[in-house]
């Protein structure tokens, strides 16, 4: 089945769809996007083991475990420590 248009055509269209549609940004989007991936990581869990994944069972300390400990991270991230001297050389 021959097209019309040729490949280069195809990704010429893509970049300016790219260019109409730019990215989201800010800070209410990025905690938009990390609640709705919080629900479908629930959801999934929920979906393949059923009770286990409710408050009160083991899946579902570890997946508030995983969550807690990624937060922690970011959270530590920002923090702007001073700058630390160079390490000593070893050998002289």
């Amino acid at each position: 089945m021959p097209s019309s248009e040729s490949p280069s055509s195809c990704c010429a269209s893509c970049i300016s769809l790219k260019d109409r549609c730019p990215r989201p940004q800010g800070l209410v989007n990025l905690l938009i996007t990390k609640v709705c991936l919080f629900a479908l990581l629930f959801g999934i869990v929920w979906s393949i083991t059923g009770k286990e994944c409710l408050p009160g069972g083991n899946l579902f300390g570890i997946i508030i475990l995983f969550i807690c400990s990624v937060l922690g991270g970011k959270l530590v991230g920002m923090i702007q420590l001073p700058t630390l001297p160079p390490f000593p050389p070893i050998y002289q």
